[in-house]
């Protein structure tokens, strides 16, 4: 199927509207840019950027495009919805006013979850009419509270759930209804809006696009481990929205029969997630997941609990019983308990305490009935088309936020010990010391040279390279591995490659930052950051960098590529010699990993793993990190089973078993002691989990890897 580019000029509406002129004026980041350089004023600009251009009364966009808006009053079942028709972005450099499109913000799909309902399911609205009939959606509603690390102080409101819906035709207007895209926001579990996610880059395409705030941090994912505080509830809100999309879409113009689900970092990982929900069962019907996964060691908490008693006893709560944890907490101001959240994380976000975690016994109908692990080993409650992937240099956002913000910012030495091991060890707070220990010495021996502790470059470098690996790109390809083997939906993988100096970048207020401290790499500053597949795709509100035509051609490929799939479930036309573009084929089941280059040369390739050279063998990287994920988990008693499952098992023909490989052992030292490589060797019968450890308090330890 085509996807349907119908250009008309306006429309003759059976419908009321308005004009006036809305000038769009820049960002409250813009503003600040303005303001002056240095280290402080491009703090504030990252801190804020993710949730700037987001509260009530804020404006609608933050391009230089100067446009006159027309207010549209749209019928409905619940009432007249009043939104704005806007423009989108000409992919031109610099951007042009494109074709229009109509904008309704702020609508509320849930009761909001104030007083009592602060940790309760969502009361969803359902057929309710609006008060009075009407709704004034032309401006954003407020997001859900969040901490702002620059002005020291909550920003948000209890009061947010609300979703926004852009579409390019409104009912009868266009031949049929289009397929919608909801697409939730990143930010770690912390932090972002709804209002981040401009739709000015892909409303060029026929979609309707419907972005959502949720419950946030310790107020959306505060669990106690017992029905008391069940957790997740800033989950069951993506589902409350979803489940306002299957019944109000239509009369916004889109299809609820053809809804894909879509997110970026800690959105792919929601969207994994409801892929395995039974409670998101026949809500969509395509998924997108970029740049993070429901299995990457920082998507999901083993044991929330312990996070909660800390938070509770920071607070001035007794931790039992919970009831009285509970009644406690209440009391407290979001303002409280969010700056005691802040106080637990040592670079912004890291490390990540509050997350989804497992309800199944807790409440009647749970989000996470099992653990992702478990849930793995069988097939996906939502077996979907899937489009999945990220960008070569995932790590670089990470790795720059911990050189900016460690307490030795600037020293190589100090930040290297502050924090090398640390960012290992903070993933696993629910083994045993010991254990995490050997683990994060054998990543440090694997990933780190001597020089990382006297050139601040280098650290920032093999830092990026061993995130993009444990935190990305090991666990996403493992997901899309599962998601081939256990489903008769195609799996589409990708890499988006395109980089050029001065190409805008998800990490652009970090690079200024970072050198003021001493980071000066090539490296890092030529490298595809987490995000900024992101940045060609929607308009964000924080200063990127300007586009130049190059960059305006790939966001074409992107935004055509994302509606593509969106309208068919593969991101190629049926007919890939109409786009003149090499073709896309899906993930194969047992098969070795393949994914799809989205660059000026795009094209299939048959790696995506980059390799080590370790004791003149190459390893995977991966597999470094499969195996000794699998060795952490299982110490902790809650390894991921679905490792050391062949991959056809749910296929009629399963794959034989690959034989034996070559290995490389490296030595740990002990406590504090720097591990090292020790040659190849070679372990009979092991499976995928095939990593063995052997240690003791003061021990050294051999870690077995496997050979790519």
């Amino acid at each position: 199927m085509k996807i349907l580019r119908v250009f008309s000029s306006f429309f003759v509406l059976s419908l009321v509207i308005v004009s006036f002129v809305s000038k769009a004026e820049g960002s409250e980041g813009e503003e600040e840019e303005k303001g002056g350089a240095g280290r402080e004023e491009g703090l504030r600009q990252f801190r804020r950027g993710r949730i700037l251009n987001s509260g009530a009364g804020s404006h609608t966009v933050k391009a230089d495009l100067r446009v006159e808006f027309q207010m549209v009053d749209l019928p409905t079942s619940l009432g007249v919805i009043t939104g704005a028709q806007e423009f989108t972005e000409q992919p031109t450099s610099p951007p042009t006013t494109g074709r229009p499109y109509f904008a309704f913000r702020g609508i509320p799909f849930a009761q909001a979850p104030t007083g009592r309902l602060r940790w309760e399911d969502p009361e969803e609205l359902g057929e309710a009419p609006w008060p009075g009939g009407r709704l004034d959606a032309t401006q954003h509603r407020p997001f859900c509270p969040q901490y702002d690390y620059d002005a020291n102080q909550v920003v948000g409101d209890e009061d947010c759930l609300f979703l926004n819906v852009f579409t390019p035709f409104l009912p009868g207007h266009a031949r049929e209804r289009l397929p919608v895209l909801v697409f939730l926001h990143d930010g770690w579990y912390l932090k972002g809006a709804a209002s981040s996610l401009g739709p000015q880059k892909l409303l060029r395409e026929d979609v309707v696009l419907v972005t959502t705030n949720f419950r946030l941090g310790a107020l959306g994912f505060l669990s106690s481990g017992d029905t008391t505080l069940a957790g997740n509830y800033g989950a069951l809100d993506q589902v409350a929205a979803l489940r306002w999309v299957q019944r109000n879409i239509a009369q916004f113009g889109g299809d609820a029969n053809r809804v894909t689900l879509g997110g970026f970092g800690s959105g792919a990982s929601f969207v994994h997630l409801h892929m395995l929900s039974p409670l998101s069962r026949g809500l969509f019907s395509g998924a997108i997941m970029m740049s993070g996964a429901g299995n990457c060691p920082w998507s999901t908490s083993q044991e929330p609990w312990e996070v909660t008693y800390d938070l509770a006893r920071n607070l001035g709560c007794s931790t039992w019983p919970a009831s009285s944890m509970r009644d406690c907490l209440e009391e407290k101001s979001p303002r409280d308990i969010l700056k005691a959240q802040a106080d637990m994380h040592r670079y912004v976000f890291w490390p990540m305490l509050f997350r989804p975690s497992v309800d199944g016994g807790l409440r009647e109908d749970p989000f996470l009935p099992g653990s992702v692990g478990v849930l793995m080993t069988r097939p996906p409650a939502s077996p979907v088309p899937l489009l999945i992937g990220g960008v070569p240099d995932e790590g670089i956002l990470i790795a720059l936020t911990i050189a900016i913000f460690a307490e030795g910012a600037g020293s190589p030495s100090q930040t290297y010990d502050e924090a090398a091991r640390y960012v290992f060890e903070s993933l696993w707070s629910n083994t045993t010391e010991d254990d995490v220990e050997a683990a994060a010495a054998a990543a440090e021996a694997f990933y780190y040279s001597a020089q990382a502790k006297d050139d601040l470059s280098t650290l920032a470098e093999e830092m990026s390279e061993a995130m993009t690996d444990l935190c990305f790109t090991s666990c996403v390809w493992d997901a899309a591995s599962y998601f081939a083997a256990s489903s008769r939906s195609p799996v589409y993988t990708y890499l988006m490659t395109h980089h050029l100096p001065g190409s805008p970048s998800y990490s652009a207020p970090l690079y200024r930052l970072a050198d003021s401290v001493g980071v000066r790499s090539p490296y890092i500053l030529s490298g595809v950051s987490h995000g900024d597949d992101l940045a060609l795709i929607f308009f964000l509100p924080y200063e990127l960098g300007q586009a130049g035509a190059q960059d305006q051609q790939i966001s074409s490929l992107l935004t055509f590529t994302w509606a593509t799939f969106v309208h068919t479930g593969s991101p190629q036309a049926a007919d890939a010699s109409t786009t003149s573009l090499p073709v896309w084929t899906p993930l194969v089941a047992g098969e070795p990993v393949t994914h799809y280059i989205l660059s000026f040369t795009p094209g299939m390739s048959a790696r995506p793993f980059r390799s080590k050279v370790v004791a003149r063998l190459p390893v995977s990287e991966r597999n470094f990190w499969r195996q000794t994920l699998s060795y952490v988990d299982e110490a902790a008693g809650s390894y991921y089973p679905w490792l050391i499952t062949t991959w056809g098992v749910f296929l009629p023909d399963p794959p034989s078993t690959p034989p034996p490989e070559p290995i490389v052992a490296v030595e740990l030292g002990g406590r504090g002691e720097r591990g090292r490589v020790v040659g190849p060797a070679r372990v009979r019968g092991r499976g995928v989990t095939g990593a063995r450890v052997l240690m003791g308090v003061t021990m050294s330890a051999v870690v077995v890897l496997e050979s790519c």
